[in-house]
């Protein structure tokens, strides 16, 4: 069963949180990067965080050098003390983040405006910038591969990286997805329109992609550009997929559905809205 247990408040910090990532450094502790609007990272530490009456959210460390508003940040998903993030100074940083301290691995150089989010596999780093393009990065800080989407009005605003189906996905302000997908020489990709808007999108183990949409809905995208609809009139607050291509959907009133095979197969009810889905292992 799951319990939405509390909520915490860091009460040292004045700052305003663009972004946030978490991850799990032991049993019951979490360990939490929030990108600010005043440039920094702010890094702390959940202690006892499933013991609700002896819980305490604080403050390790701050990280500094971007020059302007963190947009994402991001724990590498198999590499925890790596701690990626972008920024409006047009930079992708590598930081190697400690017990108790931070230190730079690298700087990622080579977008024309600001970097809007991105996304990490194994040895590669996606990133999506205001420039239209999308632009591929080793560990090391390397530019491995890049492309340039056509058209003045596309700013590309989301990523989602597969590692079982070597493809990459991009979300635009105009609402098109495309799907690059790597095991070729040179990137290609399946383009598709969603009238309506895109709120979330993730990709599939099998390199489909969901789409949660404006109008209330929830799509599949397969290989072929064949659509379908696997939930109608649900309003999407978070969405998620795991290893075995199940999907993890959070409405606004704080259900929480698992689809498998497009079959809803588990449901939850919590007494409040939820923001975010993390899924850790099987469920």
């Amino acid at each position: 069963k799951l319990f939405l247990k509390s909520s915490f408040t860091l009460s040292n910090s004045d700052t305003v949180f663009y972004s946030a990532s978490i991850v799990r450094r032991k049993v019951n502790e979490l360990e939490i990067a929030y990108g600010t609007i005043f440039s920094g990272i702010l890094v702390a530490r959940l202690t006892n965080a499933f013991d609700e009456s002896v819980a305490l959210l604080s403050t390790i460390y701050s990280i500094s050098g971007h020059k302007g508003t963190v947009f994402s940040v991001l724990h590498h998903p198999t590499q925890n003390d790596i701690l990626i993030s972008c920024s409006d100074d047009r930079l992708v940083k590598v930081w190697n983040v400690l017990a108790d301290s931070y230190e730079l691995i690298c700087t990622c150089s080579g977008h024309d405006a600001r970097v809007w989010t991105i996304n990490a596999q194994n040895d590669l780093i996606a990133s999506v910038s205001e420039d239209n393009s999308l632009k591929l990065w080793n560990l090391r800080g390397e530019l491995v591969d890049e492309l340039l989407c056509d058209g003045n009005s596309k700013s590309l605003w989301s990523v989602s990286i597969n590692s079982q189906s070597s493809a990459i996905a991009i979300g635009s302000n105009d609402g098109s997805v495309q799907i690059y997908d790597r095991s070729k020489e040179l990137l290609s990709t399946d383009e598709f329109k969603i009238e309506g808007g895109i709120k979330y999108f993730k990709l599939g183990t099998d390199g489909s992609c969901f789409l949660a949409t404006e109008d209330s809905k929830l799509l599949r995208i397969g290989h072929k550009k064949n659509f379908s609809t696997i939930l109608a009139d649900i309003k999407i607050a978070a969405l998620e997929v795991d290893d075995q291509n199940n999907l993890f959907i959070c409405d606004n009133s704080g259900k929480l559905i698992r689809v498998s095979d497009g079959n809803i197969t588990r449901s939850f009810s919590f007494n409040e809205p939820v923001a975010e889905i993390f899924v850790h292992g099987p469920v």
